[in-house]
């Protein structure tokens, strides 16, 4: 699963920060893919620095979007309200224009998914969106167009200049560690190898991400569950390899309001973020 980030930027004039691609010829906010052993607080800095000229500080996680992509695999996108912290703005090698507009008045010439995404970002006030886009079929001429001729066009440029060829971004191994919450507000533990860990387990790369920590936690209680909000990323500092941690709910079961004494090392790690009871997702390495 490729995983990537998006940042918007809206200045005190209720302005957004947006670029215009040199791929696809149409307007968005600055993203990008997340390369390996990337946390994607700094991966959203590099991509809006790359692409605009802007130094900026994220804020606050927006939104998390699964897309499965026509002929591209699936995609995990992380949306981030970000902060301008310095630079001027320039263009690069994939933006062709870059500048401000009124967030009322957004181009229209902007692919449908980013712009949900930039409206999703500037709407936004509370909880963290996570949202299933499916495989957007109205998609797949304009990416077979990109396949067939616009990227073979720019690798040919690039071997004109005697540049390195694109190194696609990584596929990203994803896990999901879930935090049940029983009625009483207290942590759901497992017994593994004999040893007390929340529910764990790796993700689909064909499912959302909370779909696949749903699927996961409900096989280990034997109940239904409801994931409620994601709590943490973590990602390998050597590996693409992600952890999502999500917290979740599921009636009539019954947890412990401590930590056990023989709950294992990432479990307790995992725990301690959930009972710090923070509303914003941290990102940290694992």
């Amino acid at each position: 699963m490729n995983l990537g980030v998006t940042g918007i930027v809206i200045n005190g004039f209720n302005q957004i920060l947006l670029i215009k691609r040199n791929d696809t010829l149409t307007w968005s906010a600055p993203a990008g893919a997340m390369e390996a052993g990337e946390l994607p607080t700094d991966a959203v800095k590099r991509e809006v620095k790359e692409e605009t000229g802007l130094k900026v500080m994220p804020v606050r996680l927006v939104s998390i979007n699964f897309t499965r992509l026509p002929f591209r695999g699936s995609f995990l996108q992380f949306t981030y309200r970000c902060m301008e912290a310095g630079g001027e703005i320039a263009t690069s090698e994939e933006s062709l224009e870059v500048g401000y507009v009124k967030t009322h008045e957004l181009p229209k010439n902007m692919i449908k998914l980013s712009r949900e995404r930039v409206q999703d970002a500037i709407a936004h006030t509370g909880d963290v969106i996570f949202k299933d886009n499916g495989i957007p079929l109205y998609l797949v001429p304009k990416f077979l167009w990109l396949k067939l001729v616009v990227y073979p066009r720019f690798d040919r440029q690039r071997k004109a200049k005697g540049e390195p060829a694109y190194v696609p971004p990584p596929q990203f191994h994803i896990s999901a560690a879930i935090a049940v919450r029983d009625s009483q507000n207290n942590l759901v533990w497992v017994q593994k190898d004999g040893r007390s860990q929340l529910p764990f387990g790796t993700c689909s790369d064909t499912v959302a991400p909370w779909k696949s920590a749903a699927k996961i936690a409900q096989s280990a209680l034997n109940k239904p569950v409801t994931i409620k909000r994601p709590v943490a990323i973590y990602i390998d500092e050597k590996s693409a390899k992600a952890t999502l941690l999500w917290e979740a709910e599921a009636g009539g079961t019954d947890g412990v309001e401590e930590i056990p004494a023989d709950a294992d090392e990432q479990s307790t790690r995992f725990a301690e973020m959930v009972l710090q009871n923070n509303n914003l997702v941290q990102t940290e390495f694992l």
